[in-house]
Formats: C-alpha cells, sequence, structure tokens
C-alpha cells in the first residue's frame, strides 16, 4: 500500500509541473486514492491507523491540485 501511495503523490507531481498532463495524472491519482481507500476499509484499525495521515495528505495534495489546474 505503500507504493500506491508514493505513486499517487507522483502523479500529483506529475500534474503540478506539467499543464498538458494536469487532468489526466489527476484522474489517475484519484483512482489510486480510491483504491487505498477500500482497501483500508478491508484492514483493522491498528493497521489502517499507521495509513491515515498519508493518506490523508494525499487526499489534500490531490484537492490543492484540482484547485491550481482547474480553469
Amino acid at each position: 500500500m505503500e507504493a500506491d501511495v508514493e505513486i499517487g503523490f507522483n502523479l500529483v507531481d506529475m500534474a503540478e509541473s506539467d499543464s498538458s498532463l494536469a487532468t489526466r495524472a489527476l484522474e489517475d491519482a484519484e483512482d489510486v486514492f480510491e483504491d487505498i481507500r477500500c482497501r483500508l476499509d478491508r484492514l483493522g484499525a491498528l493497521e489502517r491507523g499507521h495509513f491515515t495521515a498519508l493518506v490523508g495528505e494525499l487526499r489534500r495534495q490531490i484537492d490543492v491540485a484540482r484547485e491550481q489546474n482547474s480553469p
């Protein structure tokens, strides 16, 4: 799951650095986030707790990148 979170952050970075890729990269980041969220729902509270802050930061960065790339 850590690798997926890293992929999500990399997609956000791509969106922020290349406006021609932004829409697609953010869509892919959303897909990664939703996949992570679904898998977190299946974990126990202790396991889920290890990822809560990291996944929350990914959500925040996706939202910020969306705002910066909206017309």
